[in-house]
Protein backbone atom coordinates (compact mmCIF):
# COMPACT_ATOMS: atom_id res chain seq x y z
CA UNK A 1 0.00 0.00 0.00
CA UNK A 2 2.95 2.34 0.71
CA UNK A 3 3.67 2.40 -3.09
CA UNK A 4 0.40 3.51 -3.93
CA UNK A 5 1.28 6.89 -1.70
CA UNK A 6 3.37 9.25 -3.77
CA UNK A 7 0.92 8.90 -6.69
CA UNK A 8 -2.24 9.65 -4.82
CA UNK A 9 -0.52 12.51 -3.00
CA UNK A 10 0.63 13.77 -6.99
CA UNK A 11 -3.18 13.23 -7.80
CA UNK A 12 -3.95 15.67 -4.77
CA UNK A 13 -2.44 18.35 -5.89
CA UNK A 14 -5.03 20.38 -7.58
CA UNK A 15 -8.57 19.35 -7.72
CA UNK A 16 -10.65 19.44 -10.73
CA UNK A 17 -12.82 22.82 -10.74
CA UNK A 18 -16.26 20.64 -10.77
CA UNK A 19 -15.07 18.46 -7.67
CA UNK A 20 -14.49 21.90 -5.82
CA UNK A 21 -18.04 23.31 -7.13
CA UNK A 22 -19.52 19.82 -6.55
CA UNK A 23 -18.26 20.16 -2.52
CA UNK A 24 -18.93 23.78 -2.13
CA UNK A 25 -22.90 22.94 -3.52
CA UNK A 26 -22.97 20.22 -1.16
CA UNK A 27 -22.02 22.51 1.99
CA UNK A 28 -21.73 25.65 1.73
CA UNK A 29 -19.15 25.91 4.57
CA UNK A 30 -16.47 24.56 2.48
CA UNK A 31 -14.59 27.26 0.45
CA UNK A 32 -12.23 26.73 -2.72
CA UNK A 33 -9.99 27.97 -0.29
CA UNK A 34 -10.43 25.75 2.62
CA UNK A 35 -10.19 22.60 0.18
CA UNK A 36 -6.53 23.33 -0.82
CA UNK A 37 -5.70 24.27 3.23
CA UNK A 38 -7.17 20.23 3.57
CA UNK A 39 -5.16 18.66 1.02
CA UNK A 40 -2.23 20.59 1.96
CA UNK A 41 -2.44 19.52 5.93
CA UNK A 42 -2.85 15.64 4.31
CA UNK A 43 0.03 15.56 1.97
CA UNK A 44 2.27 15.09 4.11
CA UNK A 45 0.60 12.17 5.46
CA UNK A 46 1.54 10.54 2.42
CA UNK A 47 5.36 10.44 2.10
CA UNK A 48 6.41 7.10 2.46
CA UNK A 49 9.29 7.50 4.66
CA UNK A 50 7.27 9.58 6.96
CA UNK A 51 4.80 6.98 6.76
CA UNK A 52 7.73 4.15 7.75
CA UNK A 53 8.85 5.96 11.05
CA UNK A 54 5.65 6.85 11.67
CA UNK A 55 4.57 2.83 11.84
CA UNK A 56 8.11 2.14 13.31
CA UNK A 57 5.76 2.56 16.70
CA UNK A 58 3.30 -0.28 16.11
CA UNK A 59 5.12 -3.43 15.34
CA UNK A 60 2.32 -5.53 15.81
CA UNK A 61 -0.04 -5.22 12.68
CA UNK A 62 0.28 -8.52 11.63
CA UNK A 63 -3.09 -9.65 12.45
CA UNK A 64 -6.41 -10.47 10.48
CA UNK A 65 -7.88 -7.78 8.48
CA UNK A 66 -11.31 -6.40 10.17
CA UNK A 67 -13.83 -4.41 9.36
CA UNK A 68 -13.60 -0.95 10.98
CA UNK A 69 -16.93 1.03 11.04
CA UNK A 70 -16.47 4.61 10.52
CA UNK A 71 -19.07 7.23 10.99
CA UNK A 72 -17.02 9.85 9.29
CA UNK A 73 -17.30 13.75 10.40
CA UNK A 74 -18.15 16.37 7.85
CA UNK A 75 -17.59 19.91 9.64
CA UNK A 76 -14.29 20.30 7.97
CA UNK A 77 -13.21 19.46 4.37
CA UNK A 78 -11.70 15.54 4.37
CA UNK A 79 -11.72 15.36 8.16
CA UNK A 80 -12.06 11.98 8.52
CA UNK A 81 -9.80 10.67 5.82
CA UNK A 82 -6.65 10.23 8.99
CA UNK A 83 -9.33 7.30 10.58
CA UNK A 84 -9.25 5.94 7.20
CA UNK A 85 -5.70 5.88 6.13
CA UNK A 86 -5.06 4.72 9.95
CA UNK A 87 -6.93 1.68 9.44
CA UNK A 88 -5.58 0.81 6.00
CA UNK A 89 -1.94 0.90 7.45
CA UNK A 90 -3.05 -1.17 10.29
CA UNK A 91 -4.07 -3.62 7.78
CA UNK A 92 -7.81 -3.32 8.29
CA UNK A 93 -10.71 -2.89 6.39
CA UNK A 94 -12.02 0.60 6.11
CA UNK A 95 -15.98 0.77 6.10
CA UNK A 96 -16.81 4.26 5.87
CA UNK A 97 -19.67 5.64 6.27
CA UNK A 98 -18.94 9.82 4.79
CA UNK A 99 -20.86 12.56 6.39
CA UNK A 100 -23.40 14.37 3.82
CA UNK A 101 -21.51 17.26 3.98
CA UNK A 102 -18.07 15.84 2.91
CA UNK A 103 -19.20 12.69 0.54
CA UNK A 104 -17.92 14.65 -3.03
CA UNK A 105 -14.54 14.97 -1.74
CA UNK A 106 -14.00 11.58 0.33
CA UNK A 107 -15.35 9.99 -2.92
CA UNK A 108 -12.70 11.76 -5.13
CA UNK A 109 -9.87 10.82 -2.68
CA UNK A 110 -10.98 7.27 -2.77
CA UNK A 111 -11.29 7.27 -6.49
CA UNK A 112 -7.45 8.80 -7.21
CA UNK A 113 -6.33 6.37 -4.81
CA UNK A 114 -8.35 3.48 -5.88
CA UNK A 115 -6.51 4.61 -9.58
CA UNK A 116 -2.68 4.21 -7.86
CA UNK A 117 -3.73 1.31 -5.93
CA UNK A 118 -7.16 -0.88 -7.75
CA UNK A 119 -6.66 -3.35 -4.73
CA UNK A 120 -7.36 -0.67 -2.24
CA UNK A 121 -11.65 -1.03 -3.10
CA UNK A 122 -11.63 -3.73 -0.84
CA UNK A 123 -10.38 -2.17 2.13
CA UNK A 124 -11.77 1.59 1.60
CA UNK A 125 -15.54 0.72 1.16
CA UNK A 126 -18.29 3.66 1.34
CA UNK A 127 -21.78 2.27 3.03
CA UNK A 128 -24.98 4.20 3.50
CA UNK A 129 -25.51 3.10 6.76
CA UNK A 130 -23.58 1.22 9.87
CA UNK A 131 -25.16 -1.91 10.59
CA UNK A 132 -24.17 -4.24 13.51
CA UNK A 133 -20.92 -3.19 13.72
CA UNK A 134 -17.98 -5.39 14.79
CA UNK A 135 -15.58 -2.07 15.63
CA UNK A 136 -16.75 1.84 15.37
CA UNK A 137 -14.81 4.74 15.22
CA UNK A 138 -16.70 8.01 15.35
CA UNK A 139 -16.87 11.66 15.90
CA UNK A 140 -19.90 13.61 16.98
CA UNK A 141 -21.11 16.32 19.39
CA UNK A 142 -20.76 15.79 23.02
CA UNK A 143 -24.52 14.07 22.95
CA UNK A 144 -23.96 12.38 20.06
CA UNK A 145 -21.00 10.94 21.59
CA UNK A 146 -22.56 9.96 24.68
CA UNK A 147 -25.96 8.03 22.58
CA UNK A 148 -23.37 5.61 20.62
CA UNK A 149 -21.49 4.92 23.75
CA UNK A 150 -24.81 3.46 25.02
CA UNK A 151 -25.97 2.00 22.19
CA UNK A 152 -22.50 0.09 20.97
CA UNK A 153 -21.34 -1.36 24.68
CA UNK A 154 -20.91 -4.23 23.71
CA UNK A 155 -18.14 -3.88 21.07
CA UNK A 156 -15.03 -1.86 21.15
CA UNK A 157 -15.36 1.71 20.28
CA UNK A 158 -13.23 4.63 19.47
CA UNK A 159 -15.81 7.72 20.28
CA UNK A 160 -14.93 11.34 19.63
CA UNK A 161 -16.57 14.37 21.20
CA UNK A 162 -16.40 18.43 20.87
CA UNK A 163 -13.19 20.17 22.07
CA UNK A 164 -11.59 23.52 21.63
CA UNK A 165 -8.62 24.81 21.40
CA UNK A 166 -6.94 27.65 23.45
CA UNK A 167 -4.31 30.49 22.40
CA UNK A 168 -1.70 31.29 24.67
CA UNK A 169 -1.05 35.11 24.41
CA UNK A 170 1.93 36.94 25.93
CA UNK A 171 3.15 39.95 26.42
CA UNK A 172 6.13 39.59 23.55
CA UNK A 173 3.91 38.45 20.75
CA UNK A 174 5.22 38.99 17.40
CA UNK A 175 3.76 39.96 14.43
CA UNK A 176 4.28 35.99 13.30
CA UNK A 177 2.61 35.27 16.01
CA UNK A 178 -0.25 37.25 15.63
CA UNK A 179 -0.95 36.70 11.88
CA UNK A 180 -0.82 32.77 12.67
CA UNK A 181 -3.23 33.13 15.72
CA UNK A 182 -5.85 34.78 13.04
CA UNK A 183 -5.54 31.76 11.15
CA UNK A 184 -5.64 29.38 14.12
CA UNK A 185 -9.24 31.22 14.59
CA UNK A 186 -10.58 31.68 11.72
CA UNK A 187 -9.58 29.04 9.31
CA UNK A 188 -12.46 26.47 8.15
CA UNK A 189 -14.92 29.28 10.43
CA UNK A 190 -13.87 28.43 12.97
CA UNK A 191 -15.84 25.13 12.84
CA UNK A 192 -12.90 22.45 14.15
CA UNK A 193 -12.19 20.87 17.21
CA UNK A 194 -8.24 22.57 16.39
CA UNK A 195 -9.54 26.07 15.98
CA UNK A 196 -9.09 28.62 18.43
CA UNK A 197 -11.93 29.88 20.58
CA UNK A 198 -10.16 30.53 23.69
CA UNK A 199 -7.67 33.21 24.35
CA UNK A 200 -5.44 32.60 27.71
CA UNK A 201 -3.57 36.32 28.35
CA UNK A 202 -0.81 35.57 30.83
CA UNK A 203 0.28 38.08 32.73
CA UNK A 204 1.37 41.47 30.72
CA UNK A 205 -0.09 40.24 27.56
CA UNK A 206 -2.98 42.31 25.93
CA UNK A 207 -5.27 41.43 23.15
CA UNK A 208 -4.33 44.36 21.35
CA UNK A 209 -1.10 43.86 19.20
CA UNK A 210 -3.26 40.41 17.77
CA UNK A 211 -6.23 42.74 16.64
CA UNK A 212 -3.91 45.16 15.56
CA UNK A 213 -2.83 42.44 12.73
CA UNK A 214 -6.41 41.71 11.47
CA UNK A 215 -5.79 43.08 8.28
CA UNK A 216 -3.53 40.80 7.73
CA UNK A 217 -5.54 38.09 7.09
CA UNK A 218 -6.67 38.00 3.54
CA UNK A 219 -10.44 39.06 2.97
CA UNK A 220 -11.30 36.71 0.30
CA UNK A 221 -10.17 33.59 2.48
CA UNK A 222 -13.27 34.63 4.84
CA UNK A 223 -16.54 32.92 3.92
CA UNK A 224 -19.34 34.86 3.58
CA UNK A 225 -21.57 32.87 5.11
CA UNK A 226 -19.03 33.26 8.53
CA UNK A 227 -19.35 37.00 8.46
CA UNK A 228 -23.20 36.43 8.52
CA UNK A 229 -22.89 34.31 11.62
CA UNK A 230 -20.30 37.74 12.90
CA UNK A 231 -23.09 39.94 12.45
CA UNK A 232 -25.53 37.68 14.10
CA UNK A 233 -23.34 37.55 17.31
CA UNK A 234 -22.57 41.50 17.13
CA UNK A 235 -26.53 42.04 17.63
CA UNK A 236 -27.21 39.35 20.52
CA UNK A 237 -24.25 41.04 22.74
CA UNK A 238 -25.85 44.58 21.88
CA UNK A 239 -29.18 43.54 22.71
CA UNK A 240 -28.12 41.47 25.83
CA UNK A 241 -24.93 44.51 26.46
CA UNK A 242 -23.06 42.08 27.12
CA UNK A 243 -19.17 43.26 27.53
CA UNK A 244 -17.14 42.44 24.53
CA UNK A 245 -15.18 43.39 22.01
CA UNK A 246 -16.51 43.88 18.26
CA UNK A 247 -14.52 43.15 15.37
CA UNK A 248 -15.09 42.73 11.99
CA UNK A 249 -14.51 39.17 11.63
CA UNK A 250 -14.88 37.79 15.37
CA UNK A 251 -17.14 39.02 18.50
CA UNK A 252 -14.41 38.57 21.86
CA UNK A 253 -15.83 38.69 25.28
CA UNK A 254 -14.26 37.62 28.58
CA UNK A 255 -15.13 35.19 30.58
CA UNK A 256 -13.48 33.66 34.05
CA UNK A 257 -13.25 30.56 32.48
CA UNK A 258 -12.76 28.48 29.18
CA UNK A 259 -16.01 27.47 27.66
CA UNK A 260 -17.45 26.57 24.43
CA UNK A 261 -18.24 28.93 21.80
CA UNK A 262 -20.76 29.69 19.35
CA UNK A 263 -19.75 30.07 15.79
CA UNK A 264 -18.04 33.98 15.75
CA UNK A 265 -17.24 34.22 19.36
CA UNK A 266 -13.94 33.86 21.23
CA UNK A 267 -13.62 34.00 24.82
CA UNK A 268 -10.42 35.44 26.66
CA UNK A 269 -9.53 34.51 30.12
CA UNK A 270 -7.04 36.89 32.01
CA UNK A 271 -4.75 35.00 34.66
CA UNK A 272 -2.26 36.57 37.11
CA UNK A 273 0.34 34.12 36.95
CA UNK A 274 1.65 30.87 35.76
CA UNK A 275 0.22 28.95 38.50
CA UNK A 276 -2.99 29.82 37.69
CA UNK A 277 -2.52 29.45 34.32
CA UNK A 278 -1.67 25.75 34.57
CA UNK A 279 -4.50 25.01 37.15
CA UNK A 280 -7.05 26.14 34.49
CA UNK A 281 -5.50 24.40 31.66
CA UNK A 282 -5.56 21.20 34.08
CA UNK A 283 -9.06 21.65 34.73
CA UNK A 284 -10.07 21.73 31.26
CA UNK A 285 -7.72 19.24 30.00
CA UNK A 286 -10.93 16.80 28.87
CA UNK A 287 -12.41 19.43 26.81
CA UNK A 288 -9.00 21.00 24.72
CA UNK A 289 -7.60 19.69 21.65
CA UNK A 290 -4.41 21.82 21.38
CA UNK A 291 -2.64 25.09 23.66
CA UNK A 292 -1.51 27.30 20.75
CA UNK A 293 2.09 28.55 22.01
CA UNK A 294 2.58 25.31 24.36
CA UNK A 295 1.76 22.52 22.27
CA UNK A 296 2.51 23.87 18.71
CA UNK A 297 3.51 27.41 17.05
CA UNK A 298 0.80 29.91 16.21
CA UNK A 299 -0.98 29.47 12.81
CA UNK A 300 -0.65 25.71 12.96
CA UNK A 301 -3.20 24.41 14.64
CA UNK A 302 -4.72 23.35 11.29
CA UNK A 303 -1.51 21.45 10.30
CA UNK A 304 -1.08 18.34 12.53
CA UNK A 305 1.64 15.89 12.09
CA UNK A 306 0.20 12.17 11.39
CA UNK A 307 0.93 11.39 14.82
CA UNK A 308 -1.56 14.20 15.98
CA UNK A 309 -4.10 11.97 16.86
CA UNK A 310 -7.85 14.02 17.83
CA UNK A 311 -8.67 14.10 21.45
CA UNK A 312 -5.20 12.74 21.77
CA UNK A 313 -6.39 9.16 21.74
CA UNK A 314 -4.26 7.35 19.67
CA UNK A 315 -5.93 5.85 16.76
CA UNK A 316 -2.78 3.21 15.35
CA UNK A 317 -2.98 1.82 18.80
CA UNK A 318 -6.13 1.08 19.22
CA UNK A 319 -6.20 -0.05 15.41
CA UNK A 320 -3.62 -2.50 16.74
CA UNK A 321 -4.85 -4.26 19.90
CA UNK A 322 -8.98 -4.81 18.77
Amino acid sequence: MLDSLPGLARRLQAVPAAVVAAAVAANPWFTPHYIEESLRALRPWLDPQTVRDFLEAYPDRDGPPKPISIVAAGNLPLVGFHDVLMTLLARHRAVVKYSHQDRVLMDWVRDCWLAEAPFLADFFHPVSQVKDPDYLIATGSNHTARHLRQLYQGIPVLIRHNRFSVALLTADMSEQACDGLWRDVLLYNGLGCRNVSNLLLLPGASLDPWLSRQSAYPTEWINPHYLERVLLQRARIRTLKKPGIETAWVMLSPAATFQYASMGMVYWVQVQGEAEAQVLLSAHQEHIQCVVGRDMPYGQTQMPALADFADGVDTMAWLCKI
